[in-house]
């Protein structure tokens, strides 16, 4: 189970689950802007405790930023940013990234 829980007004959309793939998407839009160079959370992902008859789930996030304003460009921080090589803990120490 994912709960999307969004901050600072976002909305948050789930777009379901591809069984192809299995892939379960969200689309979060922001309602107030965020001005450059600043960090804000935006939405949380809350999984549940994933213990099933079959073990503990384990799952990753892939983010991606699919749509800007004009003159907003791309970075390295935005295009399919993978939660196992992207995470860290609290005290900035690299965490494996599966949740």
């Amino acid at each position: 189970m994912i709960t999307p829980r969004s901050s600072k007004g976002a909305h948050i959309r789930d777009l379901g689950f591809d069984e192809k793939t299995s892939t379960r998407s969200f689309e979060v839009t922001l309602s107030n802007p965020i001005n450059a160079g600043d960090k804000a959370r935006v939405a949380n992902l809350d999984f549940g405790d994933g213990l099933t008859k079959e073990g503990r789930l384990h799952n990753y996030i892939e983010v991606t930023q699919t749509s800007r304003l004009k003159g907003d460009t791309s970075e390295y921080n935005d295009q399919k940013v993978d939660s196992r090589q992207a995470t860290v803990t609290d005290t900035g120490k690299s965490f494996n990234g599966t949740f």
